[in-house]
Order: C-alpha cells, then structure tokens, then sequence
C-alpha cells in the first residue's frame, strides 16, 4: 500500500520520464543514472580544473558526469524528431 520508490516522485518530470524510458536525462545523479540504465559497460574517471570528471559507457551510449551529475550525453540510437 506504499509507494516503494519514494525517491522516484521526488525526482523532476523530466528525469522520472528518463527513468521510466531507461534513458539517461542531463541533471542525473549517478545513482538515478544507474536506476535508469544499470551499471555502465564501462567507466572511465579523471579530474579536470578541479571537477571530477566520468564517462559511462553504454553501448553506443556515452554519458560524461562532471562531479556525479550528468552533463551531456550521445545516444546514436535516438531517432531524431
């Protein structure tokens, strides 16, 4: 009888929308990240003028985090509108 993902709703639309899609939305954290996609294929970490700086790799998906928050990402299997 209660919500077992209350961390879910607490989310902003568009990243629930990404998690219910099993995509990656910029403003993510890693850990809404994973619950989206999984552990990544691949992680790669360095540390750029002072921020820490990860690229998960998802198949042909590339998600870069800058400091545990995801900053942009290249999905070459979207279709474009």
């Amino acid at each position: 009888t209660t919500d077992p993902n209350p961390w879910l709703v607490g989310l902003p639309a568009a990243q629930q929308q990404a998690v219910e899609q099993k995509k990656p939305a910029v403003g993510m954290t890693y850990e809404t990240l994973t619950a989206a996609l999984g552990f990544p294929d691949k992680l790669a970490r360095d540390e750029q003028a002072g921020a820490v700086v990860e690229v998960a790799v998802y198949g042909p998906v590339s998600v870069v985090l800058k400091d545990g928050v995801v900053d942009r990402f290249s999905d070459p299997t979207a279709t474009a509108r």
